[in-house]
């Protein structure tokens, strides 16, 4: 999976601080709406591969799961791609935390980072309510580590959903989409991993 390292995330930073380059992470328009119903698909398919007759597709592709305490709320899931950057899953949206970068929450319905206190989600929000305070990347240094963050994140969607081809094939994916249609009413995207590739796109044309 293509991203920064940490220490060239850090050197970017520093240099974008000093430059005092703002960075820009938003999406407006139809790409915003593109980005928000993507998620909303991206959450309801993977919610689908945990109960896949392939086994649960998450935790076969390395991630880890903690039971609810509480009836009826679903399992949290999360990976970790090392001791210091890590993605979570809830059925209302995913964090996304780099110890040397901070956290994000983007919510299922509204693709808009909202920067969190800590890197890691060490209490785990069961119910959106449980979610600690967010707020909105103010300065140089918070719109330039929350753009790298929303990278991380899209980048491993896209990651996943080429494994789900490869391992699956674009017929299961396909399946899965078919039962998003009959709750939603319509498919915004059959193309899952180019749907992430558009997004990355544009993420990378906001840093040049």
């Amino acid at each position: 999976m293509a991203s920064f390292d940490q220490p060239t995330l850090e050197k970017i930073i520093r240099r974008s601080c000093a430059m005092k380059q703002k960075a820009k992470y938003r999406f407006r328009g139809d790409q915003k709406l593109h980005a928000e119903q993507l998620m909303h698909q991206q959450l309801f398919v993977m919610g689908r591969d945990i109960e896949s007759k392939h086994g649960n597709l998450l935790l076969l592709y390395g991630c880890a799961r903690q039971q609810s305490p509480m009836h009826s709320v679903p399992s949290f899931y999360s990976y970790e791609y090392s001791n210091h950057r890590r993605i979570a899953f809830r059925n209302f949206g995913v964090f996304m935390g780099d110890d040397g970068l901070g956290g994000i929450f983007v919510q299922r319905r509204d693709f808009e980072a909202r920067l969190l206190r800590s890197s890691d989600l060490s209490n785990v929000p069961w119910l959106p309510r449980h979610l600690q305070p967010t707020r909105a990347p103010r300065s140089p240094a918070d719109r330039f580590a929350t753009a790298c963050l929303m990278r991380l994140l899209v980048e491993w969607f896209l990651a996943y959903e080429e494994w789900i081809q490869c391992n699956y094939g674009r017929r299961f994916r396909a399946g899965q989409l078919v039962r998003f249609r009959m709750r939603n009413n319509e498919v915004w995207t059959w193309d899952m991993q180019g749907g992430w590739q558009t997004i990355l796109d544009w993420l990378l044309l906001r840093h040049t």
